[in-house]
């Protein structure tokens, strides 16, 4: 049977984040949030990479989590 859930992968850009620390503070705010499934996080070049089921969480969710579980301001390159 074919794997039926819907993933989407957005690239988030993230500012102020410019140190180790910050990364794992990021990665730890996001991962096991329900409907994130993955999250790449890269302090070099400000980014992070997320995974995630749309039906059950949105883009807009996940940057309002962004800057309420870290304070830091986060925008989707489109």
């Amino acid at each position: 049977m074919a794997n039926t859930k819907e993933k989407h992968r957005i690239r988030v850009r993230i500012v102020g984040m410019d140190c180790y620390s910050c990364s794992l503070v990021l990665d730890r705010a996001l991962k096991g949030i329900k409907g994130i499934d993955r999250v790449w996080v890269n302090y070099v070049t400000d980014t992070v990479f997320v995974e995630f089921d749309p039906k059950i969480i949105s883009e807009k969710d996940i940057l309002i989590l962004i800057k309420e579980k870290t304070g830091y301001e986060a925008f989707v390159y489109h």
